[in-house]
């Protein structure tokens, strides 16, 4: 009997050290991992090459096909530089009608904004990258922030 009590008080024994050593290496720093495929906020405003990225990301979200096709729309077309043809579909006649209700597909402004979003995220961290980064002077800083303020000033008029 007195051998079997002390080989559980070494099961217990060795369980109780085995979950104090799995609780140590539990918190430490080598199970958390960033994701790979992921840009991290933290790591990721640090020089002016980030800068310059989402800067091309507003061009690009101006360049979206859905964003061209509502500058023609709500731009060209309202002004009398176009006219209705024989086949215009019922949004565009409702459009050229100054009928422009929630139900109509060219009365979505999401892209704008998208692109508003990405002008927005860039005069926000620009000027911390300015402080950490020193190949980011203070002239690119600004031509930067007017760049992306005209950019967005664009799909405001838009809108």
């Amino acid at each position: 009997m007195k051998k079997i009590y002390s080989h559980i008080k070494k099961a217990a024994l060795m369980g109780l050290l085995g979950l104090v050593g799995m609780a140590q290496t539990g918190c430490s720093d080598f199970l958390e991992t960033e994701p790979l495929n992921d840009i991290i906020l933290e790591n990721f405003w640090t020089e002016k090459a980030d800068v310059t990225s989402v800067v091309n990301s507003c061009y690009e979200g101006l360049e979206n096909s859905d964003v061209v096709t509502r500058m023609g729309v709500w731009g060209e077309l309202r002004s009398d530089n176009m006219t209705n043809g024989s086949g215009t579909g019922y949004a565009l006649q409702q459009i050229l009608k100054e009928n422009i209700l929630e139900t109509n597909s060219y009365t979505n402004w999401s892209s704008f904004y998208k692109v508003i979003n990405y002008c927005n995220t860039v005069l926000y961290y620009a000027p911390h990258v300015n402080e950490i980064d020193p190949n980011f002077t203070d002239s690119e800083l600004r031509a930067t922030i007017a760049e992306a303020t005209t950019l967005r000033a664009l799909c405001y008029f838009y809108l």
